[in-house]
């Protein structure tokens, strides 16, 4: 009698042109840099053929692809984090319904059907910059676009070819993909809104609403991690992969009640769920995370964030290094 055996599914190919895909998981931006690093150093990081990324990942693929390098990105993310945790910065990404927002609402609305170039209603309320009650019952008071917009501007970030930003429709748990090749990402103005929406979760930040011109319906959008931490189901062919483990304990470093009730809300119940699950036979697989660093926790020092960054360093150079013994790397520099 013959005993029936699983057949071992083959190992990945990784080649330097293989898709990169950069995960979900704020502040975990840290750990991205690393692992840039250690890519870099094996001649892997500056020719893939697609760039994906969600949440942070996305900021992450588009600061790589206008030419910032893994240590100009960790300090750019420094500064963001510390300008973070400045209350008088956080005003600035306050949206609220208020008089004269309506008023310049309205007037945009009226201009816009004045042009003629709008045959939707649903269109012209996507462009709504006052929160309806919607995105105020699911995001709060806080937006993210006045952020982006100041960093796109201030850095002068431009959409390429090979990126790709996700998000995810809040109702139907739908990939809403934002690249050149789904015409929906072409300017400046197309890429604030790309990683706003990309980088929004709910119950923390306010989604914003889109008009899908391909499903002809309107859309509310949020954090890509919302479908999928590291989506890689979208490409054909095995990809280097960048994402993190979940925190499951309290953190040491915070400044203030948000920072603890993000903690908590990620050991026990993630705003944007837990879907980060990678093959890791299909895919080269570089997992990072710190038990007690939840994405959203922005209290963390910056000893703490360069540790996070040759921690990264560190696993990234063996996995890689494993990979290319194994045969698995198939044409590294």
């Amino acid at each position: 009698m013959t005993a029936l055996r699983l057949k071992e599914p083959p190992p990945c190919q990784i080649k330097t042109g293989s898709p990169q895909v950069w995960g979900a998981g704020g502040w975990n931006i840290f750990h991205h840099c690393g692992v840039a690093r250690s890519l870099q150093s094996w001649g892997m990081l500056s020719n893939p053929s697609m760039r994906l990324g969600t949440s942070a990942g996305a900021l992450f693929v588009v600061l790589l692809e206008n030419g910032y390098t893994p240590q100009e990105i960790f300090d750019i993310c420094l500064r963001m984090k510390s300008e973070a945790n400045d209350s008088a910065n956080l005003l600035t990404g306050m949206r609220l319904p208020t008089p004269a927002t309506m008023y310049g609402d309205i007037m945009a609305l009226c201009s816009a059907l004045l042009s003629g170039k709008f045959d939707n209603p649903w269109k012209l309320y996507a462009r709504m910059q006052t929160p309806d009650a919607l995105q105020l019952f699911i995001g709060g008071g806080f937006s993210l676009r006045p952020h982006f917009a100041k960093l796109v501007h201030e850095l002068d970030l431009h959409p390429t070819e090979r990126m790709i930003l996700g998000a995810c429709d809040f109702f139907s748990r739908e990939w809403v993909p934002f690249s050149m090749a789904d015409g929906n990402l072409s300017t400046q103005e197309d890429l604030i809104y790309a990683l706003t929406v990309s980088g929004s979760p709910p119950w923390v930040v306010q989604p914003h609403w889109y008009w899908d011109s391909k499903a002809l319906r309107l859309r509310l959008l949020t954090d890509g991690a919302m479908f999928h931490y590291n989506p890689t189901q979208f490409f054909n062919e095995s990809c280097v992969v960048s994402c993190f483990r979940r925190a499951t304990r309290f953190p040491r470093e915070w400044k203030n009640w948000f920072h603890l009730y993000v903690s908590a809300r990620e050991i026990f119940f993630p705003v944007a769920g837990d879907n980060r699950y990678v093959d890791p036979v299909r895919h080269l697989v570089i997992e990072n995370g710190r038990a007690d660093v939840a994405a959203l926790n922005g209290g963390i020092s910056d000893d703490t964030c360069r540790d996070m960054e040759r921690t990264a360093f560190d696993t990234s150079q063996q996995v890689v290094g494993e990979a290319f013994a194994s045969g698995r790397l198939c044409d590294c520099d």
